[in-house]
């Protein structure tokens, strides 16, 4: 039969429900493991991260960061997961679309310029004609 343990004074965990826990926090990954490992926290250990990790054997560390994150709302990205691999498509659209916007403006803007300049300084069209007529083009 499972033992018993007592984390809180109200609540006890067996030892296959702690060995479940542990198995579903290792199928885990980065934000998601230590969110739960967090909420294990809070429910089970009083939101202790000694606690927990005395009972459930996870890293101290681990589950402070999550904690943290819970309380503040705002999300701890590593470096290695921040600026490697390949980029999602909508941080590429993104940009993309800056990068085509810029180069739209700058289009834009040298067409106005020309045709300021073109209103200034007519141009003669016949000239044109016979420059390429005399070349034989």
């Amino acid at each position: 039969m499972d033992t018993l343990v007592s984390t809180t004074s109200t609540k006890f965990l067996t030892s296959s429900q702690i060995e479940d826990l542990r198995l579903a926090a290792s199928k885990m990954d980065g934000v998601e493991r230590r969110d739960f490992q967090a909420a294990i926290a809070v429910k089970y250990c009083q939101g202790s991260a000694r606690l927990t990790e005395t009972v459930f054997g996870w890293g101290r560390q681990n589950i402070e960061v999550g904690l943290a994150e819970k309380r503040t709302g705002i999300i701890c990205v590593g470096l290695q997961s921040a600026f490697s691999g390949a980029k999602r498509w909508e941080e590429k659209s993104i940009h993309l679309r800056h990068h085509h916007c810029d180069r739209w403006q700058n289009l834009m803007l040298n067409k106005t310029q020309h045709l300021k300049h073109a209103s200034i300084y007519p141009v003669d069209s016949s000239r044109s004609t016979l420059t390429t007529q005399r070349t034989g083009i």
